[in-house]
């Protein structure tokens, strides 16, 4: 049986994972990207993508035949800094500071200038489906004690972050 109903998920997934990794490697110092769970090693800063695919629907389009594909992706972007906010209070805006330098010079940048339009498809993805539309969803941001050694310690702040996704999609 041959599949003529495929997602773009995957697809779309793929794509933003590599645009955020490309200009990750490109940054100074070189930001890392993880695509799955984070066990043991946490550097100081770091962008993470869990791999899940969000609030994915498939609605019939206006003439029944075609589906209208619905998705999130989503990820998080981390700072940690290992001083005591006790004796250093401005860590608390330097570390929101770098955390949303990194949600908009490696995130936002890259998967917004590759939003298509004008002939360029949408995240350089073609063929068919594809998707035709990638917008930025939400982000929220959330600081607190870091983690040392199993304790608390030192100072993090987490940005996550989500772009919704949308594909024409036909059977054959």
């Amino acid at each position: 049986m041959t599949n003529t109903f495929t997602s773009t998920a995957p697809l779309a997934w793929n794509a933003i994972y590599g645009f955020i990794s490309a200009a990750a490697a490109l940054a100074d110092p070189v930001v890392p990207v993880f695509p799955g769970e984070l066990v043991g090693y946490e550097p100081g800063s770091y962008i993470f993508m869990d791999g899940k695919i969000y609030e994915h629907e498939f609605s019939p389009e206006s003439t029944q035949y075609q589906f209208i594909e619905s998705y999130e992706i989503q990820g998080i972007c981390t700072v940690f800094v290992g001083d005591d906010v006790g004796k250093h209070p401005e860590i608390i805006g330097t570390v929101m500071t770098d955390t949303y330098s990194i949600f908009t010079s490696l995130v936002m940048t890259p998967i917004v200038s590759n939003r298509g339009g004008n002939g360029i498809p949408v995240l350089g993805i073609e063929g068919n489906p594809t998707p035709y539309v990638v917008l930025p969803g939400y982000s929220q941001y959330t600081p607190g004690p870091g983690y040392l050694s199993g304790g608390s310690g030192g100072w993090q702040g987490s940005l996550r972050w989500s772009f919704s996704l949308k594909a024409y999609l036909t059977p054959a």
